[in-house]
């Protein structure tokens, strides 16, 4: 959008400083789509099938925040359940075998 300006300099320089803040928030948003689509892809990878239209929250809703913020504490919490799992599939095998 080139314009010639018969502005002032100041005015000029702020034309084009609002310029370049929407070209930066246009490269950030096309940055953030993209971020989306990987985790999207992520996600279908680890869930094993197509997420198809992710549900929007309702308006005014806000998602709970996540405690304790640190990933180790969730990746320790997942292998305790992993392995809970793992011991009451091998019981109920155990059980099925007994019978």
């Amino acid at each position: 959008m080139k314009h010639p300006y018969r502005l002032g300099n100041g005015a000029i320089v702020d034309v084009q400083d609002a310029q370049a803040s929407v070209a930066a928030a246009q490269a950030d948003e096309v940055d953030m789509a993209n971020t989306l689509q990987e985790r999207v892809v992520q996600l279908e990878s680890i869930v094993g099938r197509s997420t198809g239209e992710l549900a929007r929250l309702a308006p005014g809703k806000a998602l709970p925040e996540v405690y304790p913020l640190q990933a180790s504490v969730w990746a320790h919490q997942q292998e305790s359940m992993a392995l809970t799992q793992e011991s009451s599939s091998v019981r109920l095998h155990v059980l099925i075998r007994i019978r």
